[in-house]
């Protein structure tokens, strides 16, 4: 008996340690050359490299990014990757707060709303539209790089085509002004 007591005492003494290990600083050098990565690539020489990461060593300090965030950072092959491990470290990514073809769904009718705010003649807003669009496409595929996508279900193919229609439809109204 005292044996299986034992037993779950250290059990439970290493789970507990684990996690507050998990909980402690990271090695904000580490998380830096890890941003400055995804900045910059990872071959920009030394000298640019430098102010950049120490730019983000600051942040990873102020931010109090932990060992398991940083281990999932790690891990992260793209900004949009990193964005989810620690939101926080990139406030100009948008994180929705669901995922597969909801969010997809989600993202096009907000994008089909941005650029129907878009007075006519407008073009800067719509290029901005644009571009977030892009950047958005371009990190969904990244951090996807190798996993095949769901299905959609039918209802939201439909809600996608009809947020795509919405889009274009805005988008033409915005440019068509001379």
């Amino acid at each position: 008996m005292k044996v299986v007591f034992f037993s779950v005492v250290v059990a439970v003494a290493i789970l507990l340690l684990a996690r507050l290990v998990g909980r402690m600083p990271a090695d904000c050098d580490d998380v830096a050359e890890q941003l400055t990565s995804f900045e910059l690539g990872n071959y920009a020489e030394p000298e640019d490299r430098a102010p950049v990461a120490d730019k983000h060593r600051a942040v990873c300090r102020r931010e109090g990014v932990t060992r398991d965030e940083a281990m999932c950072l790690d891990n992260a092959r793209s900004r949009f990757a990193g964005a989810r491990c620690v939101p926080r470290l990139f406030p100009d990514i948008a994180m929705p707060d669901c995922e597969g073809a909801a969010c997809m769904v989600s993202s096009m009718k907000q994008f089909a709303a941005q650029m129907c705010a878009c007075g006519p003649g407008d073009r800067a807003c719509a290029d901005k539209v644009t571009a977030q669009m892009a950047t958005w496409a371009q990190e969904i595929a990244n951090a996807r790089a190798g996993e095949p996508m769901e299905p959609m279900s039918q209802q939201d193919t439909e809600a996608m085509r009809d947020a795509s229609t919405r889009y274009t439809e805005c988008m033409t109204r915005v440019l068509a002004v001379q």
